[in-house]
């Protein structure tokens, strides 16, 4: 079992070794707004120029945050449904 400050790392990672594929584009994680929910940790990322500085213009949108699973370290992007229960559920 996965503590959360793992889990964070796991996320980081995961969300840098995709973003290789956006070389313009400095993204991070939010582990202000992370949360538990089904065995996951459920983490959002943006940009650092909207993080650092509100840059609005810079600010992703459609960005499906990052889900670890805290029994086995695994990453994904969550998907449209996941997203849509954790709205349901006041979580994002």
């Amino acid at each position: 079992m996965l503590d959360i400050t793992s889990a964070l790392s796991r996320a980081a990672d995961f969300l840098a070794d995709s973003a290789r594929a956006w070389p313009d584009l400095e993204v991070r994680i939010m582990p202000e707004e992370a949360f538990v929910h089904g065995g996951r940790l459920v983490v959002p990322y943006n940009t650092a120029a909207f993080l650092d500085r509100g840059d609005k213009g810079k600010m992703l949108a459609g960005n499906m945050p990052i889900a670890v699973d805290l029994a086995n370290g695994s990453c994904h992007y969550c998907t449209m449904d996941e997203v849509l229960e954790f709205i349901d559920l006041d979580l994002l």
